[in-house]
């Protein structure tokens, strides 16, 4: 199966963790771009903060349209237990609307969009990876 992992930049290197962990077991994996080397987000603002991000969010939705499903790797953060932000939940909404098969890695603990990811129905997978069918 062909997963597309979501979730926030700052647990990029868990969700390569989970990806490798996928690609052993046989999946296609695709992970968001990291930022090009010598670009520091920090540094730009205004349009062109925003023409980044919109690079980002326009390749991770071609990614999430070719392939089977979404995982979102919601790690537990500071701000929320099994943490959702805007981003991700915008992916799982797209993946969700075009049919895709929709996962959460742990189950989403009290924050803003709560309702709104949960009302997407994704499949909690309580940290077992081997439960992504």
């Amino acid at each position: 199966m062909h997963v597309v992992l979501s979730g926030s930049m700052r647990f990029i290197e868990r969700m390569r963790e989970v990806g490798s962990d996928l690609a052993a077991r046989g999946h296609t994996v695709s992970l968001p771009a990291p930022t090009p080397a010598g670009v520091d987000p920090l540094r730009l603002d205004g349009e062109a903060l925003v023409a980044l991000k919109a690079d980002f969010v326009a390749d991770h939705l071609r990614a999430i349209r070719a392939a089977d499903a979404v995982l979102v790797v919601n790690v537990d953060a500071p701000e929320a237990r099994g943490h959702v932000g805007a981003s991700a939940l915008v992916e799982l909404a797209f993946a969700v609307a075009l049919g895709k098969r929709a996962y959460v890695l742990h189950t989403v603990g009290e924050q803003p969009n709560r309702l709104e990811v949960l009302a997407l129905r994704p499949t909690v997978l309580a940290g077992d990876i081997d439960a992504l069918a």
